[in-house]
């Protein structure tokens, strides 16, 4: 044992089982069961022992589990571990846990200081039944159903038919949790059929009548009757109690009843036979009231198997009840899957919209032999049916909700062992007069719940066999909403038009789908005797069943008041009890405090929890949240049928015009449908069509391909282009504005639609719907090629362009565009490739793209010609020229001094306002700095926020950080640290956000300025704050600057720890190096090769150690790893000059310590370009002086620096250090002279 605990997980808990399990995998254990020696032994040849930790077949009981079940077999710090990981895999996306694990094990190095691990996750994966219901929900897809297998069915042996040619039938009423079913029992076949009557009125008092209207006791007979005769039986004799004498003369047969108060002895013993095994599926079922729905199809099963198996005392020795009276074959085990009760996620056909890909049920049973399964929608509490289903732990939220469910149903609480009550109490009538059922009765104010009769033996028929699947495809958004035809409704059907309909179901109900009332209030428990002859309950009895009724503690409204004093009469006198109200409670003001979080914590489980609404909320994460709601300020658009809707005439039309361009451009091609395969059908892209409303009010129609398809057939290589980076773009407005070149934007419409599809690519695009008429009508060519399927008419297109959707398209557009530039003679920038240049009349002209995109400068004449040209290629350019321009959603206005102005201030002012809108308050505070001294201070002991405000607190970092790489650079130190808050934001962290808000607000209209002395000198400041993080990393800053502004500058949490500030001295500058390098290179692409390039440091002894290496390393130096002298090698090998820069004049401290004053207020004014470089670090020198110097430097000395460098390392480390610091103390003089003189 203690060998294999070292290697694995074993588990044992004696309350429970016997038996101990290893956990050998993720997903798997191995049970090992106690023998009769004493010893723990695993049978290999048995399968039933290894099970999967995800299935019903949990090792904590015996059929499934729960969250709060599974929670006690670990420690209080092993499921916080796994609610963390939980937590911390919604935040990033949702990876699969499978990723997920990967890359907390640190593969690809993505993260870091993860607070959880690969274990937590797979605690997670036991506590909560498998993978998250997140990843479930948004990712399942459509599996490819195995073939089905034939349905077996029995011949009836003709001997059995001559031998026992009639059958006689015992009838007798019973009551499952107060509702009545009617039992029908072949007394020599023992073929058993249930009828559930569903038809039931509460009257104002809460008193529930369940109707046994006799014309549906006729009918289930005579039906029954039929089943036999259509087999070769005749049904000489119908027996049941004298409540049946009303349908003597109406059924099918002679029917005989028994005397007063007796009852039919064979009835009754089938009643208990039946009652038996109704309890073995209730036993450890979480739930302590159930819908109805749950009793009757239950009830179905149980009648279902019974009928299947052999049943001693039959006159079938062989063969089962079912296979005499119905024909059945032999059910497929291997599809029984999911077990009565089981909280699934149930696959809905996938649409291109935001509704989730599953919907939460509960098991009910099985639709058919070959694996379809009848499950209870917990948004609905109707019947759905499904194919494809993921089994997961019921948590709270799911057993509330089942009881919200039956509270709403006025259904009663199951008795104490978790098992519907199996017989009557006093408080309900039953009748089965005829005449209780009138239009006075339906008027009172009584609502009828359910309507029709459900026979067992008929409910489980075998299902037609469905399309084959290569010609299947998955309702697309734009579809035509209305219902297949087939009989079955499918579930994402019948959700969604559950979620866009309210009441408009009651009193109606399809094969599949069992009504709800939504206006029925929670009833009480007391129940009539079921017929008049039935002796009552006397009268103690009564009230020992009426007194364990509680009460609700917010019984409210004026139908109730008064009513418990009196007794009073129906309309057939009979005697109405005193009921105690049981009204619902009221659901929580914002059922958002009360949602279980999807780590299985809860909050203030005060009040009963709303259901209504928990679809999506267990969806809300914090990364979900901000990317729904960032599409919705950004892209609000919606699908082409709800455009349609609000839109009318208008989508139309927009809609024709867009399809009038895939047109014109000939992006589609006819196809004749009989030439196509099946398996292309298959593989054909759904046609999205989207509407939006612009701005301006006018109607935008757009059609695109739904290429998620493409992503497992297209070569990775083939799925992505380069984009232009914005450190490119902000490099070529400052060459635009030094060198005062021309600029213009420009945009090419319909982009990808001109980029050819090769001939080896075929693809096809399936308009379905309204949609096809549409493109029919704007090419009536298409026509001959419009063919029905499953009863939807459909359209397929050949695919001749890049169409905006399909996975290659972007790379084909690339490669088109890149080819044009390079016939008008243009180079491709090695270093950014959506970059290019061409000399024309000795003068630069460059273009820079970001897909259809396009920045162009030059001379006025050149680039007044490339647009002509292009234009020609691709017609219907949309153009800016002059001097403010926008692009990519940043405003740049080029100044006459050589300088650009850099904006997003219409971005900045809307930020502002949505965040005042979404907090209900104005930002009204005024700082002089975004951040205070104590930003780095994390106290741990400061409350965390609510959902909703950690939500916004991420919503609105991620907005200022995409802000702060283009116009705000001033933002980046302040919400760079705020970024690493994010996970965990707490009340204080909640604060320092607030007033870096309120900051941006009184700064909203601040432009960055950016501009170059000249575009061959290039300087870097990098500095690091050694140990100022919580965890006691570093953190770098850094800025890159030609002059005015800066090109790029950096601040960021270091990825590592270390020992000292030299240490963290050298990481900030092996982190930052590469920008400068990038920038270095891309300047000698353009054809500006940096004639200095220095790096100011204000650390000594880590300049020494640039310079020198190892050689300058003390002991206390040598645990730096080889790689930081990276920094080094390119130093000595490239074109960087590392100088000394005085601390109080380090520009890079800004992004490095929360400055305050004077100093946060001068180096700000540096970085934002309002002040020259030199104003804040005045050793810079001007280029024109900085070249002087080095021709002074060489003609005296008469050597390079690189050869000082050398010559350093021939030297001892104190002659080094000696040389060295004389050299720099010779340098800064050189530096004060010079800014003197300037």
């Amino acid at each position: 044992m203690a060998d294999l605990e070292r290697y694995y997980r074993v588990f044992k808990d004696s309350q429970h089982s016997s038996s101990f399990f290893v956990f050998i995998s993720d997903d798997y254990i191995l049970e090992f069961k106690q023998l009769s020696n004493g010893l723990y032994g695993f049978d290999v040849n048995s399968s039933s022992n290894l099970n999967r930790i995800h299935t019903s077949t949990s090792f904590h009981h015996l059929f499934f589990s729960t969250v709060k079940a599974n929670k006690r077999f670990f420690s209080n710090a092993e499921v916080e571990g796994a609610e963390k990981a939980r937590i911390l895999q919604g935040r990033m996306g949702w990876p699969s846990d499978a990723e997920f694990k990967r890359i907390l094990s640190g593969q690809g190095n993505s993260i870091i200081n993860a607070p959880v691990t690969a274990e937590d996750v797979t605690r997670a994966r036991a506590i909560y039944g498998g993978s998250a219901e997140q990843l479930i929900v948004g990712k399942t897809v459509r599996k490819r159903a195995n073939k089905k297998n034939k349905i077996l069915r029995t011949a009836l042996p003709s001997e059995l038919v001559r031998h026992h040619p009639t059958e006689i039938l015992d009838i007798d009423f019973f009551y499952s949790d107060y509702a009545p079913y009617l039992i029908i029992r072949g007394r020599n076949i023992l073929f058993i059929i249930g009828v559930t009557f569903n038809k039931r009125k509460i009257s104002a008092t809460g008193r529930i009548t369940y109707y046994r209207p006799t014309d549906e006791i006729v009918k289930a007979l005579n039906d029954a009757i039929a089943l036999h005769n259509n087999r070769g039986f005749t049904v000489e004799l119908v027996n049941g109690d004298n409540e049946f004498e009303r349908i003597k003369g109406k059924v099918n047969a002679t029917v005989e009843t028994c005397a007063a108060n007796e009852h039919n002895p064979f009835a009754e013993r089938e009643i208990r036979f039946v009652k038996d095994r109704q309890r073995c599926y209730w036993d450890k079922l979480p739930y302590k009231q159930v819908p109805k729905i749950m009793v009757d199809e239950n009830i179905i099963d149980v009648f279902y198997w019974i009928n299947q198996h052999l049943r001693e005392g039959s006159i079938a020795k062989d063969i089962s009840p079912g296979a005499v009276i119905e024909g059945r074959g032999p059910h497929d085990a291997g599809n029984l899957e999911v077990t009565f009760g089981a909280y699934c996620l149930v696959y809905r056909e996938s649409k291109n919209n935001r509704q989730p890909r599953s919907i939460r049920g509960i098991a009910l049973r099985p639709s058919n032999s070959q694996g379809g399964y009848y499950f209870m929608s917990l948004n609905t509490g109707k019947r759905i049916h499904g194919h494809q289903w993921d089994e997961l732990a019921i948590t709270d939220e799911v057993i509330d909700r089942v009881h919200e469910l039956a509270a709403k149903e006025k259904e009663g609480f199951l008795d104490e062992d978790g098992i519907p009550k199996l017989g009557l109490s006093p408080g309900h009538n039953m009748t089965i007069d005829d005449t209780d059922i009138d239009e006075e009765d339906s008027d009172d104010g009584s609502v009828y719940v359910y309507d029709d009769v459900t026979v067992s033996s008929t409910s489980s028929e075998e299902e037609p066999d469905g399309p084959d699947d290569s010609s299947y495809h998955a309702s697309d958004v734009d579809d035509d909403e209305s219902l297949s035809e087939d009989s079955e409704v499918d579930v994402s059907e019948e959700e969604e038009r559950s979620e866009d309909t309210s009441d408009e179901h009651e009193g109606s109900r399809s094969e599949d789908v069992e009504p709800r009332s939504k206006d029925v209030e929670p009833r009480s428990e007391d129940v009539e005797p079921r017929s008049e002859e039935v002796e009552p309950r006397s009268e103690d009895d009564a009230d020992v069943e009426d007194n364990s009724v509680e009460s609700s503690d917010e019984d409210t409204g004026s139908e109730y008041e008064g009513e418990d004093s009196n007794e009073t009469t129906d309309s057939n006198g009979a005697k109405e009890r005193p009921q105690r109200s049981q009204r619902a409670r009221r659901p929580p003001q914002d059922p958002l405090n009360n949602i279980g979080s999807t780590d299985g914590k809860s909050y203030m489980h005060t009040e009963e929890f709303n259901f209504s609404n928990l679809a999506e909320n267990l969806n809300h994460t914090t990364t979900r949240q901000l990317y729904s709601r960032a599409v919705d300020y950004m892209f609000n658009q919606m699908t082409a049928t709800e455009g349609i809707k609000i839109f009318q005439e208008r989508a139309v039309a927009a809609l024709i015009k867009e399809y009038k361009q895939l047109n014109d451009m000939c992006v589609l091609g006819v196809i004749d449908y009989d030439s196509l395969t099946a398996e292309q059908k298959a593989k054909a892209l759904r046609a999205i069509n989207l509407i939006k409303e612009k701005r301006d009010g006018k109607i935008k129609g757009r059609c695109c391909s739904d290429g998620s398809g493409q992503r497992k057939f297209v070569p990775r290589e083939e799925a992505s282009s380069s984009t232009m980076s914005v450190e490119s773009l902000i490099a070529l407005v400052t060459i635009f504005a030094f060198e005062k070149r021309d600029v213009a934007v420009f945009d090419v419409p319909g982009a990808y639609l001109h980029a050819d599809l090769p001939d080896d690519k075929f693809a096809l695009l399936k308009f379905e719907g309204q949609f096809v008429d549409i493109m029919v009508e704007v090419n009536p060519d298409f026509a001959e090629s419009v063919r029905y399927e499953k009863g939807k008419k459909v359209l397929y297109c050949r695919i001749l362009k890049a169409l905006y959707g399909m996975i290659e398209s972007a790379l084909l557009w690339y490669n088109m565009f890149a080819d044009v530039l390079m016939q008008e003679g243009f180079k491709i920038n090695k270093i950014d490739k959506c970059v290019a240049n061409k000399t024309v009349d000795g003068k630069q002209l460059t273009i820079g793209w970001y897909v259809d995109d396009n920045i162009v400068g030059g001379q006025t004449k050149a680039v007044t010609d490339l647009i002509d040209k292009i234009n020609k290629r691709f017609p219907g350019l949309t153009i800016q020229r002059g001097k403010k321009l926008e692009f990519l959603g940043i405003d740049f206005y080029f100044r006459g001094d050589g300088k650009v102005d850099v904006g997003t201030v219409p971005y900045i002012k809307q930020m502002i306002k949505d965040l005042e809108e979404e907090l209900g308050m104005v930002l009204n505070r005024k700082y002089t700095t975004p951040h205070a001294k104590w930003l780095f201070k994390v106290n741990k002991k400061s409350p965390k926020l609510n959902r909703e405000k950690a939500d916004i607190f991420l919503k609105y970092i991620m907005k200022v950080a995409w802000a702060m790489k283009r116009s705000r650079v001033d933002l980046e130190f302040t919400n760079t640290f705020l970024m690493t808050r994010v996970h965990e934001p707490n009340r204080e962290d909640w604060h320092k956000f607030m007033r870096m808000m309120s900051w941006i607000k009184t700064t909203q209209d601040d432009l960055r300025t950016v501009g170059a002395d000249d575009l061959l000198h290039m300087l870097t400041m990098t500095d690091s704050a050694h140990a100022v993080h919580n965890d006691m990393r570093g953190h770098t800053g850094q800025i890159i600057t030609m002059g005015t502004g800066v090109l790029d500058q950096k601040a960021s949490k270091q990825k590592m720890n270390t020992r000292s500030s030299t240490d963290c001295e050298l990481v900030g500058t092996s982190e930052g190096l590469p920008k400068n390098i990038y920038f270095e290179m891309f300047m000698e692409e353009q054809g500006y090769k940096l004639e200095s390039n220095v790096l100011a440091k204000d650390n000594e002894s880590e300049i020494k150690i640039l310079k020198n290496g190892r050689d300058s390393c003390t002991s206390n130096m040598k645990h730096v790893a080889i790689k930081q002298f990276w920094s080094t090698d390119r130093i000595k090998n490239g074109n960087i000059e590392v100088v000394y820069c005085p601390t109080d004049e380090m520009i890079a401290d800004y992004n490095t310590k929360p400055l305050m004053g004077k100093g946060f207020t001068n180096f700000r004014r540096a970085i934002m370009g309002w002040d020259h470089i030199s104003i804040s670090y005045t050793g810079y020198t001007h280029p024109k002086e900085r070249v002087g110097n080095n021709k002074r430097k060489a003609t005296n000395d008469g050597s390079s620096n690189h050869a000082k460098i050398v010559e350093h390392q021939k030297k001892t480390y104190a002659e080094a250090v000696k040389a060295q610091n004389e050299e720099c103390v010779e340098e800064m003089k050189q530096h004060v002279t010079a800014a003197s003189s300037h």
